[in-house]
């Protein structure tokens, strides 16, 4: 018998074959060429006689696309018996994000175990902790061994300039939390920390989302946008780690701190150069990354300070690589 995970990815793979285009064979009419419609997606469409279609140039690719009709929603059932809540996660996360609109899942037990803290806990209960990390998910159907999450909500891939900008704008609050955090002690660090971590984590599959339902992007813009997102939520990660460990410091060393702040500094910079775009904030990124390096090679903090100084690193190094995606981005749109 094949392993269930096995089968939840074959089952996954067919479904997203229905989806693969379809070969036509190409009509020489006088001065043009032409091609027939699959009646298909003519009829799902609603597209008639006489009517018109929108032709999208994409590198080597034609996106031919008409108003009316309602795009097929995507559904799938889901069996989640013999698996773990962590492993729930990742799959309703890869579902979401690669644009599902409806999610049936099931389970021979009415309980998922979790590995990590060695016990049991409802269907219901885990999935209503996670949806909520999914902007426009509800559960519409429940039972004990069923529950099925939908959709509700119209997304548009215009809004996805917007969540980006968000997804931004959190992440250096974050980093104005922590620093604030040397400052002056914050009892609620720990809880902020994961506060502001779920809400950049629910923006980043959100923005994800809507990169997979924009049939008009390039593939190059598609490949950079992704790899910035995954970027950004490795830096809300670390960053969350980080307000673990100053919220268990009773201080920090001057020199820690100055490499903490040139790491803010750092982010700041990788902001300002997603969105004024100049080889000169690029290059006063690539000074700081080396600052950083070499003051941490150099630093002789204490064991506790030298753990928190570690969790940056991570920071930094994701900064250094996302910033070829930018160049990649500015490249594509001029």
């Amino acid at each position: 018998m094949k392993h269930m995970w096995t089968m939840f990815l074959e089952r996954f793979k067919y479904k997203e074959r229905l989806f693969c285009g379809m070969r036509r064979k190409v009509i020489k009419q006088r001065d043009s060429y032409t091609i027939t419609l699959p009646m298909k997606w003519v009829k799902k469409i609603g597209l008639r006689e006489e009517g018109e279609v929108d032709i999208d140039e994409l590198n080597n690719n034609l996106v031919v696309s008409a108003e009316g009709g309602q795009e097929e929603a995507k559904r799938i059932a889901v069996d989640l018996s013999e698996l773990d809540r962590s492993t729930y996660e990742k799959i309703i996360t890869a579902l979401y994000v690669s644009g599902y609109d409806e999610i049936e899942f099931t389970s021979s037990s009415p309980e998922l175990p979790d590995l990590k803290l060695k016990k049991d806990f409802p269907l219901r209960k885990v999935v209503n902790l996670y949806i909520n990390r999914f902007v426009g998910f509800e559960i519409v159907s429940q039972t004990e061994n069923k529950i099925v999450v939908k959709s509700v909500s119209k997304e548009s891939p215009e809004e996805f300039d917007t969540i980006l900008r968000r997804i931004f704008f959190l992440i250096l609050e974050f980093q104005e939390v922590l620093l604030a955090s040397l400052d002056k002690k914050n009892s609620n660090l720990h809880e902020m920390g994961y506060e502001s971590y779920d809400h950049i984590y629910k923006f980043r599959n959100y923005a994800e989302r809507l990169l997979m339902k924009d049939g008009k992007m390039s593939l190059e813009e598609q490949k950079n946008y992704v790899a910035l997102l995954n970027g950004l939520q490795e830096i809300n990660h670390h960053t969350r780690f980080c307000c673990e460990d100053v919220a268990l410091l009773k201080s920090v060393s001057a020199p820690s701190d100055e490499i903490i702040r040139s790491v803010v500094k750092m982010v700041r910079l990788f902001y300002e150069l997603a969105y004024t775009f100049d080889f000169r904030t690029l290059q006063k990124i690539i000074a700081v990354r080396f600052e950083v390096r070499e003051k941490l090679r150099k630093t002789k903090a204490k064991q506790s300070e030298l753990v928190l100084l570690s969790r940056f690193t991570p920071i930094v190094d994701s900064i250094n690589l996302l910033t070829i995606n930018i160049v990649g981005l500015h490249y594509a749109a001029n």
